[in-house]
């Protein structure tokens, strides 16, 4: 009563190897290759790896440059206040090397001389220069506003006139003075 005709399984193959009769027709007609979904899967499953291991490696070169930041701590830059410090150092040094090898330039120092005896003007007496004994030699026979003195504590090109008002000074000290003053570190390298 049925209209069901028995099947021959016998010569059927695995069912992974299973291709339906119209595959071949189907990709003609709608251009899909049936393999291509193992493709897309392979290279999904890729694409995650390389993802992975590119993470993974990011990580690591982060932990590395935060080493790297850390380690490198030591090259910030000194307080201003240090930083002065290091240049008023630096700045005596060369300045009383080079005092120290340089010629003194005897119009120079005559013309510093006469700048501050006119601050201190004529008016005071008993006004007194004082030179280092080096300038004083050098100064021996020029004519001078004022009776000298020899002041080894002075620096080679520096002056002073003394009055019973005060004292005027000028030279290389002074400079070095005011260099420290205006690098905040006033008394420093004396």
């Amino acid at each position: 009563m049925s209209d069901l005709t028995p099947f021959d399984f016998s010569g059927s193959q695995p069912v992974s190897a299973f291709r339906p009769w119209f595959a071949s027709a189907l990709e003609e007609v709608v251009g899909v290759d049936t393999t291509r979904c193992a493709t897309s899967e392979a290279y999904a499953d890729g694409f995650s790896a390389g993802r992975l291991a590119a993470e993974l490696e990011s990580a690591a070169e982060r932990r590395e440059l935060e080493k790297l930041v850390a380690a490198s701590a030591c090259f910030q830059p000194e307080t201003s206040d240090g930083l002065a410090k290091m240049i008023a150092i630096a700045v005596e040094e060369i300045v009383r090397t080079t005092v120290g090898e340089a010629a003194i330039d005897r119009d120079v120092l005559i013309a510093r001389i006469e700048r501050a005896a006119k601050i201190i003007g004529e008016s005071e007496n008993n006004r007194v220069l004082f030179l280092h004994p080096d300038d004083f030699r050098l100064l021996a026979q020029a004519k001078l506003p004022l009776p000298v003195e020899k002041d080894p504590n002075l620096l080679r090109g520096s002056i002073r006139i003394e009055h019973p008002s005060g004292s005027v000074e000028d030279g290389i000290a002074t400079l070095l003075h005011a260099l420290r003053e205006q690098l905040g570190v006033e008394g420093f390298g004396k």
